[in-house]
């Protein structure tokens, strides 16, 4: 393959330029991108078998420049390399002029109140304020909201994710991927067909690609649930948040609201022996928290450190695990450091978390998690960290693994560390 083409293929194309959006960065920075893979080929620093090696290194020293974070490390779960992505968007914020919310730079609507914001996508059609359109047929088919059963509220959120990746489509030829819609039981082929005939897109070339009319937006401002859960809670059932919603609605904000909602799933996993999908339920909390700038981010995020640093995972006790994840430590300090935290109020916050915490033990001793603690502020080496809790957890377990599946099997493991 020549060399420009191969380049040109890396570095060109919707998927390419969604890609670097989902990453937090700019077609601009693709260009970049382009350009330097070009200069260190053309001037024999890497030959054409090294491209694709090369490319992730530069996205990488890219993403870091702008303090941001790689999400594809092989140690992270899907739910977390999502939830990471949402974490980059988040340095590219901006506050609604109607409710001050904080919202993303390229958000088309605010999350929290439906407003439009000042962001113009060059995808809308003539876009006005009319709110009247004799031939709309809402796309659930109910004329009363709590007559929605389950599939009309999936059918929804399926139709509202595939109108904002439309809305914010990286070309004209662009077409909302099939997985976007895995988890709402319809092809993206039945999605098309009923949003044609409800007027939420148009085809006017016939051909399969499409685009956002008047009454596709008016359904994106009147969904803002839909649009806050597409950021922060993709990885949970719709159905759930959506009623949870209908609830709350008129007295909390979305952002409260999806707390309540973690909240539930976080006592769930507890239940089930599942630390850490209990763990991850915290980082969502966390990524709200934050973004909204909640003082209860602090103890959040000391939380997930605690839980990092002990051995319990999902229905087991175990000894192989990364006991210090750079993404958590590299907030840690950055909290600390805009906070202004003294050590004493990094230690009044750690005990709060600590005993909020709802792991059944700390294998670890609270005040040996305190000094790995305060390593992390004082930016000691993780590595020595991983191998020296590593070395004392094997003193603790030995070199094996416990599953705890049951009530007996959790009583057996908890009577092993009490001796």
């Amino acid at each position: 393959m020549n060399q420009n083409n191969k380049i040109d293929d890396l570095t060109t194309g919707p998927l390419f330029i969604n890609y670097l959006k989902q990453l937090g960065l700019t077609e601009n920075d693709g260009i970049n991108l382009r350009n330097q893979l070009y200069y260190e080929y053309n001037n024999n620093y890497i030959n054409l078998a090294e491209l694709e090696d090369r490319l992730i290194q530069l996205i990488t020293k890219t993403l870091k420049n702008n303090g941001l974070n790689y999400p594809y490390n092989d140690y992270f779960d899907d739910n977390e390399k999502y939830l990471i992505y949402l974490y980059n968007q988040k340095h590219m914020t901006m506050h609604c002029h109607i409710c001050k919310e904080v919202i993303l730079y390229n958000d088309t609507y605010c999350h929290n109140c439906g407003e439009k914001t000042g962001y113009k996508s060059s995808n809308v059609i003539g876009y006005n304020n009319s709110n009247s359109n004799e031939n709309y047929t809402h796309p659930t088919n109910t004329s009363h909201e709590n007559k929605t059963t389950p599939g009309d509220k999936n059918r929804l959120y399926a139709i509202i994710t595939y109108l904002i990746a439309l809305d914010n489509k990286p070309s004209d030829s662009y077409r909302p991927e099939e997985s976007l819609f895995k988890n709402y039981n319809i092809t993206r082929e039945e999605l098309e067909k009923i949003m044609l005939n409800s007027n939420l897109i148009s085809n006017q070339e016939e051909n399969n690609f499409y685009s956002l009319t008047n009454t596709g937006l008016e359904l994106i401002a009147s969904n803002p649930q839909i649009f806050f859960y597409n950021k922060f809670l993709k990885q949970y059932p719709p159905n759930l948040f959506e009623e949870l919603y209908q609830s709350h609605k008129n007295e909390l904000s979305l952002p409260e609201i999806g707390l309540i909602f973690i909240k539930n799933y976080e006592r769930k996993y507890v239940n089930e022996f599942k630390w850490k999908s209990y763990r991850n339920t915290l980082l969502t909390e966390y990524i709200i928290e934050d973004l909204t700038k909640n003082e209860s981010r602090i103890e959040t995020i000391l939380k997930i450190f605690i839980c990092d640093i002990n051995p319990w995972k999902d229905n087991e006790l175990t000894n192989v695990y990364q006991v210090v994840v750079p993404f958590i430590c590299e907030n840690i300090k950055k909290i600390v450091k805009d906070c202004n935290l003294s050590k004493d109020d990094l230690y009044s916050y750690f005990i709060k978390a600590v005993e909020d915490i709802k792991l059944p033990k700390l294998v670890i001793k609270e005040e040996e998690i305190f000094e790995r603690l305060l390593n992390i502020v004082h930016d000691e080496s993780i590595d020595l960290i991983q191998s020296e809790v590593i070395y004392e957890i094997n003193q603790i377990i030995g070199n094996k693994k416990y599953n705890i599946k049951t009530k007996k099997d959790y009583e057996e493991v908890i009577n092993l560390l009490n001796k």
